[in-house]
């Protein structure tokens, strides 16, 4: 029996084959552990921060004087009939009467407004 057991591991595809096996089983059980492991670490928390409101010197309600506009939560400035302009909601929108008092609140001319 000892001698057909090694010609058996001898012979090249029942070695590689009694190999892949070996490997599928121990990969299978250490990715069974790994989950079980996993599965008693406490859920990290997320929190979500609102941005900082930064209207300095801006008004809420656009004026007559007003030419830009801007997100309280973006980071660029629009002109009112720009499209970016248009895609801000009405309840998050920051208007500015020169370009000068948005560059000091901290926002960008948006790049793809023409005339900024």
């Amino acid at each position: 029996m000892l001698e057909k057991l090694k010609s058996l591991f001898l012979d090249d595809v029942f070695f590689y084959g009694f190999l892949v096996i070996l490997v599928a089983v121990t990969s299978f059980g250490l990715g069974r552990i790994s989950q079980a492991e996993s599965d008693k670490l406490p859920l990290a928390r997320v929190t979500i921060e609102e941005p900082p409101e930064r209207t300095g010197g801006a008004t809420l309600v656009p004026e007559e004087s007003t030419r830009y506009v801007a997100s309280r939560s973006g980071t660029r400035f629009h002109l009112l009939d720009c499209p970016g302009a248009r895609r801000i909601n009405e309840e998050n929108k920051v208007y500015f009467s020169t370009k000068e008092e948005a560059l000091a609140n901290g926002y960008l001319p948006a790049a793809n407004c023409p005339g900024i």
